[in-house]
């Protein structure tokens, strides 16, 4: 008898686990995202992305030499991104470790070999 109620519960337990799940939205596949730099000035900031999206970096106006500098950590391979191509967001240990507490990345755009623009970052979320 005592079975039967311990198999009962799990079996509760389970659905309402399960059903949880099911109401949540589903959460995006990977997308190439274009960060829009205007004067110095990002259109978004923080860059929301996920795991696996591509960034790349359009600046306008045309005739300068744009960079972008992460401070401290990056959610890409390197700290100097090319600004041109698309970078594949890879996070670091300390997002994953931290279920998404530690996901926002500082960095700086810089014009003209070196003047700073402004100080715009990039959070990656779960999708969801």
């Amino acid at each position: 008898m005592k079975a039967f109620k311990i198999f009962g519960l799990c079996l509760i337990a389970g659905a309402m686990l399960s059903g949880s799940r099911c109401s949540r939205p589903a959460k995006r596949g990977p997308m190439d995202k274009v960060v829009t730099v205007k004067n110095c000035q990002p259109t978004e900031d923080p860059v929301e992305v996920v795991l696996d999206d591509n960034v790349t970096w359009e600046f306008s106006p045309p005739g300068h030499d744009y960079a972008v500098h992460f401070k401290k950590r990056s959610p890409f391979s390197t700290a100097n991104p090319s600004v041109a191509e698309k970078n594949k967001v890879k996070g670091d240990f300390w997002c994953s470790a931290t279920l998404g507490w530690l996901c926002y990345y500082e960095y700086v755009i810089t014009k003209d070999h070196g003047k700073p623009c402004g100080d715009p970052g990039v959070h990656v979320g779960d999708g969801g």
